[in-house]
């Protein structure tokens, strides 16, 4: 018949449907009665409908669950939007606040930091490292050049504005000849300043002599040949594009790694430039006011706020480097190093009167770390502890006592020279009590030779590679004596805040309040009206320019004052986490959220019943040699943990 050839097609059915439809097929065609045909048609197409109306009634029921689903989205996204727009009318006027602030030290965040050379030491692209950079609270992007800077004239021979003029006439697709012109050009420039020392211009474009990297031209001071330790502005040439993230982040780089190589500097300098507009980045490295307790030196503890002054003429960026530059805190520091030091490896420690470098001498060739004073303070220092390490200086003295080379009226030299002390660089238990050990020995030779070492923290321990035992990976070695007293001798405390006695803690805080209560007696006080403790106030001998309130009482110290730094040292160690966002500085500052934490902690050991027994052994100990034994029960414990 012919309605046979209105059967739907098989595609898109079930397998039971389609196979029935090839059935009936077969079954109308050998139909012979209407009535019969009818129904074998009728029959095919329920099944055909059956099929499609289950396949609408769950997509109807997919639809309705996706509508569910949006509205329940566009109820969290209200909610979402909602709080975001609370977070908003907070952050903005504290945004604010932060963008009209002009004082650095008004815009130093104390707890924000940013690491050291960042896209070296990461994944992270130097794009990422600049756009994180400029998001930070630290930051202050997209200014424009200070107006004294723009218009005001030099009284100089040779003028920002004909150096740049001179400048742009180079292109700096022409290639390397352009790198030598542009230095020349720079050299007479920045060469006028001379405060400072000679100045040079060198081409470093094909040198990775900065930490691995090669600036394209350097600005230094008294050194004419490449010396990361002098230099004192890097540049930066690009053809065009100048003022991408990339760009800015690769001067990011530059920065970092100068700070790195260059501590106890406060102000680094770097531009961008095309020779015809230029931008300039500046990082100013923090440093907290009348820190005479040594905390940690390491770049990444450190605050730094970064400036970066957009896209203007070159003549105008020329300006304000030069006027920069004209700082002393902009400027390399120089280093009073011997003859007989060696070649300059690594600055360590830059201090007011005092660097800590690594050098190598030709004739040992090895390396090792020399000490020397920038002034007289510093030479008074060096000479008392060249005087205290000659005297641990014994052919049984311990590996963890470093060796005095040699000893000049304002240097001296040590060995070995190792790393920093940090607990990832331990693969094992074994090895880590091992070091820790290490300086069980030397604070009882230090002990034993009757003086407090009063500066046990990791700053002051380093590790050295041990080739000639196979049980251990590491020796641990106790450095800078310079904080060291005593025994018994009566003394202000001048060690790390961190090592500070809890005694000495306790003393400020009663002294403090005797204070508070004797201005409260004082007639025609109001008792009722709050006052602030003064602790300069407090009466006691003291030399009259002293401010610091550690340095306004006197203690005798005790060897058990090393071993309780100790305890916090393997407290640090073990625990980071107890001393982040820690201002140390603020330790000797009563009622200071640092006093108190560091008080707290110690209470809290000493209820411990793990620390209890080793904090009550610490309290108890002598300088009687039992110290090593005692603590290897303590530290196979501990260590543990």
């Amino acid at each position: 018949m012919q309605c046979t050839r209105q059967i739907p097609a098989m595609r898109s059915l079930p397998p039971e449907t389609a196979s029935r439809l090839i059935t009936a097929k077969s079954l109308l065609r050998q139909a012979t009665t209407e009535p019969l045909h009818d129904m074998i048609l009728k029959n095919l197409v329920n099944e055909v409908q059956h099929h499609y109306n289950s396949f609408i009634t769950s997509l109807q029921s997919q639809v309705i669950q996706l509508q569910t689903q949006n509205a329940h989205l566009s109820n969290e996204a209200a909610k979402v939007q909602a709080i975001y727009a609370t977070c908003n009318s907070t952050l903005n006027p504290l945004q604010n606040i932060v963008t009209e602030l002009t004082s650095i030290t008004e815009t130093f965040h104390e707890y924000a930091q940013l690491p050291s050379n960042p896209a070296l030491k990461s994944t992270r692209t130097r794009a990422q490292v600049w756009t994180e950079a400029e998001s930070h609270p630290n930051t202050r992007a997209n200014l424009e050049v200070p107006t004294q800077h723009s218009t005001g004239t030099t009284p100089l021979l040779h003028t920002a504005d004909q150096i740049a003029a001179s400048l742009a006439l180079l292109s700096p697709a022409h290639g390397a000849n352009n790198y030598a012109q542009a230095t020349t050009i720079l050299e007479t420039f920045f060469g006028q300043q001379t405060t400072f020392g000679p100045t040079y211009g060198l081409d470093t474009h094909s040198h990775r002599f900065l930490d691995d990297l090669s600036p394209d031209i350097c600005i230094q001071r008294s050194a004419s040949s490449m010396d990361k330790f002098n230099v004192a502005l890097v540049l930066d040439i690009k053809n065009s594009h100048l003022s991408t993230s990339a760009n800015k982040g690769q001067i990011l780089d530059y920065l970092y790694s100068l700070a790195s190589c260059q501590p106890g500097r406060r102000t680094f300098l770097g531009i961008l430039t095309d020779f015809k507009s230029a931008e300039l980045i500046k990082i100013v490295v923090g440093m907290a006011k009348t820190r005479r307790r040594r905390i940690s030196d390491h770049l990444a503890d450190t605050t730094i706020l970064v400036t970066h002054y957009r896209s203007q003429p070159l003549s105008d960026i020329l300006k304000l480097a030069y006027a920069e530059l004209a700082a002393p805190e902009a400027n390399p520091r120089k280093l009073s190093l011997s003859s007989q030091s060696g070649t300059l490896v690594k600055v360590l420690q830059l201090s007011p009167h005092t660097v800590v470098a690594v050098v190598r001498t030709p004739t040992r060739a090895t390396n090792s770390v020399v000490k020397a004073a920038l002034d007289a303070q510093g030479a008074l220092d060096i000479s008392r502890e060249a005087e205290l390490l000659a005297s641990l200086q014994h052919s049984r003295k311990p590996w963890s006592i470093p060796s005095l080379l040699y000893s000049l009226p304002s240097e001296f030299a040590i060995q070995p020279v190792g790393r920093a002390f940090r607990l990832e660089e331990f693969r094992n238990t074994r090895d880590l009590r091992a070091a820790l050990r290490d300086i069980v020995y030397a604070l009882e030779w230090v002990h034993k030779h009757n003086l407090v070492h009063r500066d046990v923290r990791t700053d002051n321990l380093v590790l050295v590679h041990d080739h000639t035992d196979s049980a251990r990976s590491f020796h641990a070695v106790l450095i800078d004596f310079d904080r060291s007293a005593t025994i018994g001798q009566t003394t202000t405390y001048e060690g790390g805040y961190i090592c500070c006695p809890e005694e000495l803690l306790q003393k400020l805080r009663s002294n403090a309040q005797s204070h508070l209560n004797q201005n409260n007696d004082t007639p025609g006080a109001d008792p009722g009206t709050p006052m602030s403790i003064s602790l300069e106030a407090i009466v006691e001998p003291v030399h009259p320019a002293s401010q610091a309130p550690l340095d306004l009482i006197t203690y005798e110290p005790h060897p058990k004052h090393d071993f309780l730094a100790f305890v916090i040292l393997l407290n640090q160690l073990l625990f980071p986490f107890t001393f982040q966002r820690y201002a140390y500085h603020l330790i000797e500052k009563v009622n200071t959220k640092e006093q108190r934490r560091l008080l707290d902690l110690w209470s809290s050991l000493k209820g411990s019943k793990v620390w209890g027994p080793i904090v009550q052994w610490a309290e108890g100990v002598e300088a009687d040699g039992r110290a090593t034994r005692d603590w290897d029960v303590w530290l196979e414990m501990v260590v543990l943990l």
